[in-house]
């Protein structure tokens, strides 16, 4: 059996942030930002530069996961659409 934290970020991003996301990322993939190289549709930006908050989220969980905070120099996230 797998054991997993669940870790709620909802009070940090909420509804409208995630909405927020998905549309700049839809944005980004009709103007043809994507990768052509990879399945389709997966974005050619670090969306982390965009969302704050989102890369927070994974940092803190990351940390929490380790059991302590480590130096991490470079994270990036893109982010993949199916249609």
């Amino acid at each position: 059996m797998v054991e997993y934290e669940y870790y709620d970020w909802n009070n940090l991003i909420d509804e409208q942030q995630r909405h927020k996301m998905c549309e700049v990322v839809a944005t980004g993939i009709k103007e043809g930002k994507f990768w052509t190289n990879s399945p389709k549709y997966q974005t050619n930006w670090n969306v982390f530069q965009d969302f704050t908050d989102l890369k927070m989220s994974f940092l803190w969980s990351a940390f929490r996961y380790l059991g302590r905070e480590v130096q991490i120099k470079n994270v990036q996230s893109w982010s993949f659409q199916t249609s």
